[in-house]
């Protein structure tokens, strides 16, 4: 029971934590070299061994086309305190100990939107395998331009 309260803990916050929403443009405007990543799906509960199931909304609002680029999904270590929750908001750890890569190779063209459903088992983290006690660890999702080896 315990390691699926864990488990449950991690993920609820995974849109908050890690996705932390990219500002964006006013409407109808784009910002040269960004990529927006929307939050449109996130289960609250999750058990051992079950999917992400996420699902995202990635625009490019740069002047040019990405060739192929990859999305980092992560995990950091447990929060325990309310105090690190909320700096988790404000400064996300650019660590996380445990985290696996999605590579997509279909361009996308500027200004293009594409959806995209990460449905990996939460096995791939192994932190949340190893974890023994109950708590928020955040989430963290990281665009990559692999055309251009930037973040």
């Amino acid at each position: 029971m315990l390691r699926s309260r864990a488990l449950a803990c991690v993920l609820c916050l995974a849109a908050v934590l890690g996705l932390a929403f990219l500002p964006g443009p006013a409407a109808g405007t784009a910002q040269p070299g960004r990529v927006r990543l929307e939050l449109l799906r996130a289960p609250v509960w999750r058990k051992p061994d079950q999917p992400l199931n996420i699902r995202l909304r990635i625009t490019n609002q740069q002047p040019d086309r990405i060739e192929a680029f990859r999305l980092a999904v992560g995990v950091e270590d447990r929060i325990g305190s309310r105090s690190a929750l909320h700096d988790s908001f404000e400064r996300p750890s650019s660590y996380q100990p445990s985290t696996f890569p999605k590579d997509y190779e279909k361009p996308m063209a500027p200004g293009a939107t594409r959806v995209i459903s990460i449905r990996d088992s939460t096995s791939k983290l192994d932190l949340l395998d190893l974890a023994s006690e109950g708590g928020v660890y955040p989430l963290t999702i990281t665009f990559q331009d692999l055309s251009r080896d930037e973040i």
